[in-house]
Formats: C-alpha cells, structure tokens, sequence
C-alpha cells in the first residue's frame, strides 16, 4: 500500500489526489490530465483558474515520481499541447521531496544530472519540503506556503497492507517498522525470533533482519526465483536449504522520452561500475525493460507502440 503518513485529504481519488501503485491509478491519472485540459480550454475559465488546474504537483522525488515526471512532462508537452497549444503557458509541474535531493541512493553524478535536466525543462522542485494538508484544489507545505493545483500525484513510498498487518497486530511472527521479519532462508520468525519451517516471505513485505534490504522489484524478483528453485529441488524448510543471496543488478529511472540515468555503482562492481545518462541511458533503459518482459505478447507490441508514439503521439481520447 501507498504510504499517506497518516495526513489528513491523503485518499485516493479524494481531492483530486491519486496514487500512483496500480494499473487502475495509472489510467485514472490519464483521464484527470485530459480532463484539467478539457475544463482549462472552457471559454469562461479565467486565467487563473487555467494556470490551477495544469500545475501538477508530484508528491515523493525518488526513482518512480522522476519517471512519472518525465513522461508527465511528455504527454502534456508532446501531445496534449498539439490539440491546446494556448494553454501551454500555463502548465507547470512541481515535485516536492522531503529530502535535499531526488532519486534516493542513486549516484551523486546521475542526481546532479536529473535535478539540471528538469531545471532546463522548467519544473517546479522543492527539496527539503514536507507536504502537510492536501485539500481540492491546493496542498499546504511545511513552510506554510500553499501551491493551488489541479491534481495531485502521491508516490512517497510503501506501507504494510491490511492483511501484513493483521498478521503483525495477531502478535503471530516477528516485525520490524511495518515488515516481517524472516531469516536468511526467507522464512518468517514467529514472536520469538524462531523460524516457521514451511511459511516464507518475500518481496516488500518482509525484511532480514541481519541484512535488510530495500522495497526494489529486481530484489522481490530474485527472492521468488530462489523460493521456486527451492520448491522444486525439494530442499525448502529443511536443514539443506541454502540461503537466498541477493546479487545486485543496477538502478534506473526514465526521465521521458529520449533520457534516462542507469547506475551501475550498484552492482559488485561498486563506485569503479559505469553510470549512464540522456540518450545511451535510455537505450539501455529500454533494452532492459523490453528483455525483461516475460510475456511474447508484451514483447512485440511494446516496440510498436514506442514507434506509434514517438511518430505519431499519444492517444488522448478518453476511455
């Protein structure tokens, strides 16, 4: 689940704020753009209500919120602007982190570079700022400062479900900040530290305790892959079970349509790996996201509809 830090107005599809976790918020996210550009064209909107409803706020500066910025700024600049090239003037996005810097735990170099790159496309970043009341139509920072806008993105991390968390208010295995505890065999710990021999976790659910790692995809992925070859040599929760080791692969961000930062400095390698950015990283950025697709399916249409956007746009029928 979206972590909402217990704010008050922080409710999916509650004043004009949506998360961005599902399929189903990705699409509702389209449909609200599309719509705050229908209702800014209406002839009787003022000028300032026009510049309300394409400011676009962008709550949470790590990883997926920079990837959502980039191809934000994409759909409206590339595509929604041809259809209202009079409202271009008055779209802005703002992204807001609580932190001094986007992208988390990436490099220092790929950081400078992301932070420059959507300076030169005009975003709105505020660092070290702390949303505090999100209401229709404007959210409050930590400084007081109110920024009226016409939808709201929240992406600032994760929080247990509600199923993770009836098992941990059960009092029925070890937690640690709102994740299960497991040991280096992925099986979960009960109230006393001891292993349950046939209950395992995986992904951002649950957490070693002796070596936590981070709520990443690529790590969730190799925790299932070593379950299933457990599983299937016979070997899981018995005393011949080996423990999982995670090995760490790279981190990257798309930052639209010809940009994206790879870091490599991830990897075994450490500081010595390479590090990627604009139109090389985002050709390992593609060739990365289309081989790691499991479907045949996915893998055809997902170059052809690179090549239908990039000549000729994005749809922006409403559906």
């Amino acid at each position: 689940m979206t972590n909402t830090f217990g704010l008050e107005g922080v409710e999916h599809g509650k004043n004009n704020l949506f998360f961005l976790k599902q399929l189903s918020h990705a699409r509702e996210i389209r449909q609200h753009i599309v719509e705050c550009f229908e209702r800014a064209a209406y002839p009787t909107a003022s000028d300032e209500e026009r510049k309300r409803l394409l400011t676009f706020v962008i709550v949470g500066g790590g990883p997926i919120s920079v990837e959502f910025a980039g191809e934000l700024h994409d759909f409206v600049q590339r595509d929604l602007t041809t259809w209202y090239p009079d409202l271009a003037k008055f779209i802005n996005v703002t992204l807001i982190e609580a932190t001094d810097h986007l992208l988390g735990h990436f490099d220092p170099r790929l950081v400078a570079y992301v932070e420059r790159l959507l300076s030169k496309r005009k975003f709105d970043v505020r660092k070290g700022m702390q949303v505090t009341n999100v209401e229709d139509g404007a959210v409050t920072l930590s400084d007081g400062s109110k920024v009226p806008c016409g939808m709201v993105v929240w992406s600032t991390g994760i929080a247990p479900t509600r199923f993770t968390r009836s098992l941990i208010d059960a009092g029925l295995f070890a937690s640690d900040r709102g994740r299960l505890c497991m040991d280096e065999k992925l099986r979960l710990l009960d109230k006393d530290n001891k292993a349950v021999e046939d209950i395992f976790g995986l992904g951002d659910c649950a957490v070693t305790q002796e070596r936590p790692l981070p709520t990443l995809g690529q790590i969730a992925r190799q925790q299932a892959m070593y379950l299933a070859a457990r599983f299937g040599d016979g070997t899981a929760g018995t005393d011949k079970q080996v423990p999982f080791g995670y090995s760490p692969l790279l981190q990257m961000s798309g930052v639209g349509w010809n940009d994206a930062v790879i870091d490599t400095t991830v990897s075994s390698r450490g500081k010595n790996a390479p590090v990627f950015a604009g139109l090389l990283g985002k050709l390992v950025w593609s060739t990365v996201y289309w081989g790691t697709q499991v479907s045949i399916t996915n893998k055809i249409l997902i170059p052809m509809h690179w090549f239908k956007s990039f000549f000729f746009g994005r749809d922006i029928s409403k559906f």
